[in-house]
């Protein structure tokens, strides 16, 4: 069983940039009231963006990761604002491999930090995956995210995958309810074959396996 605990402690940003700090602010200018401020040192302390405002220290920054076995991983990551005295981040996901064919995956997403920073969020995804992108026959998976807030499903992904001994082909189907494109729909294709290589719109990092 494998446990790992990384625990990021508010950090004095006056030592990392010399930027992100009150007396900076009033030198410079460098930090602009009221609105997301976004730095090199912000960024490498935490990807949600924390500086509104003149302060020295950042959110402390919390991952807990705990994989029992091969088939089984969570992973909790939050970010606890002394500033604010709450949670402000908090991300949540968890992978099954029930078996050696069915996999499942699950997880949580919240932002609760000022409005100016983000917008605030509630957002649940889930997915299956049944066999892999080289098993021989029919393979599929299915991908999901739903936002509580807006009581919609914002993004959907499906794939289907059939190989045979010397060749396969791949459909992929994407929506986005998101922005100015409520409705969007893309499609990906493409056509592997052995010894040979693939080709396609439908690249490996876009694969949902």
């Amino acid at each position: 069983m494998k446990l790992l605990l990384v625990l990021i402690p508010a950090v004095l940003l006056a030592q990392s940039t010399g930027l992100v700090v009150g007396v900076v602010e009033d030198r410079s200018g460098a930090v602009v009231p009221g609105v997301r401020n976004v730095f090199q040192s912000t960024i490498s302390v935490s990807p949600f963006a924390f500086a509104d405002q003149a302060r020295n220290y950042s959110p402390i920054v919390t991952s807990l990761r705990v994989q029992p076995n091969w088939r089984y991983r969570l992973e909790w990551r939050n970010d606890y604002d002394p500033l604010r005295g709450k949670l402000v981040n908090s991300s949540v996901n968890t992978d099954m491999r029930v078996s050696d064919l069915l996999g499942l995956s699950f997880g949580h997403n919240a932002v609760r930090a000022p409005t100016a920073l983000s917008p605030p969020s509630n957002q649940f995804s889930a997915g299956v995956r049944i066999g892999d992108f080289n098993r021989r026959g029919w393979n599929g998976a299915v991908s999901t995210i739903y936002d509580y807030r807006q009581s919609i499903f914002i993004y959907n992904t499906s794939q289907v995958t059939y190989n045979t001994d010397c060749c396969g082909f791949s459909v992929e189907w994407s929506g986005l309810a998101v922005g100015r494109n409520p409705n969007g729909n893309l499609f990906r294709i493409s056509l592997s074959i052995a010894n040979v290589g693939s080709f396609g719109t439908l690249r490996p990092q876009e694969r949902l396996f």
